[in-house]
């Protein structure tokens, strides 16, 4: 039986919105997280041995700024 990972998770508030990111440990896979899910946008990337995962409701191309936001300030 495979354990569950521990995942850590982030709650952001865009004006009405809340974009949930959470980061997932390398060695379970999250490629192939689909673009929505019941109206919900998802944005999945890899880096530094972690997977991360954006879910909003937020627009599509705002989450996706959500996300490169995030990365460059995680980079830094």
């Amino acid at each position: 039986m495979d354990a569950s990972p521990t995942v850590a998770t982030l709650v952001y508030r865009r004006r009405q919105h809340l974009i949930s990111l959470s980061e997932i440990p390398d060695g379970h896979d999250t490629s192939a997280a689909p673009r929505t899910i019941a109206g919900y946008n998802v944005v999945s990337w890899s880096e530094a041995g972690v997977n991360y995962w954006a879910v909003s409701d937020v627009s599509e191309p705002e989450l996706d700024a959500f996300a490169k936001a995030f990365r460059t300030a995680s980079s830094g």
